[in-house]
């Protein structure tokens, strides 16, 4: 897994990665920007190599099926967001999950043009995790943003 995040990535339709390069600093506003069709605020990301299919490359359906870029229909703007119960339980999905799926359904053009791809984070067994094991957990604040840092996973070998 390459992240655990609050909050949502923007790809293009070519799966690269987008940075938002306007004036608005709350995720929200900017959000409401891409949907509005004020792509123009949106940049491909030159300060990283992030792609949908890296961000996919470890991800699975409910089914336990690798996902890939090629699985998900052709879209003009991909959005996705990581979610986990520990995120805020469910008022955390509501606010950071729930609400973006609220803003695509709003509109049929806007669910034509958007594909929104949710990651549950949660540490799970199907993952080859051992249940009940304990791990260290690390977390960071930085202004209102934080880090979470796992320490070494049990892992069935």
């Amino acid at each position: 897994m390459s992240c655990l995040t609050v909050g949502y990535y923007i790809f293009d339709s070519s799966g690269n990665h987008l940075c938002y390069g306007g004036k608005a600093t709350c995720e929200g506003i900017q959000f409401r920007q891409l949907l509005k069709g004020q792509s123009d605020s949106f940049l491909r990301c030159l300060t990283d190599s992030l792609s949908i299919s890296k961000v996919l490359e470890n991800a699975r359906d409910l089914n336990e099926h690798d996902q890939t870029f090629d699985s998900f229909p052709k879209s003009e703007y991909y959005i996705v967001t990581y979610w986990a119960r520990f995120f805020g339980g469910e008022k955390g999905y509501r606010e950071n999950v729930k609400w973006v799926e609220d803003e695509i359904n709003r509109d049929e053009n806007i669910k034509k043009r958007v594909t929104f791809i949710k990651i549950n984070t949660d540490l799970q067994e199907s993952w080859g995790l051992i249940a009940g094991e304990r791990v260290k957990l690390n977390f960071r604040m930085k202004g209102k943003s934080g880090t979470l840092v796992l320490g070494k996973l049990p892992i069935k070998r």
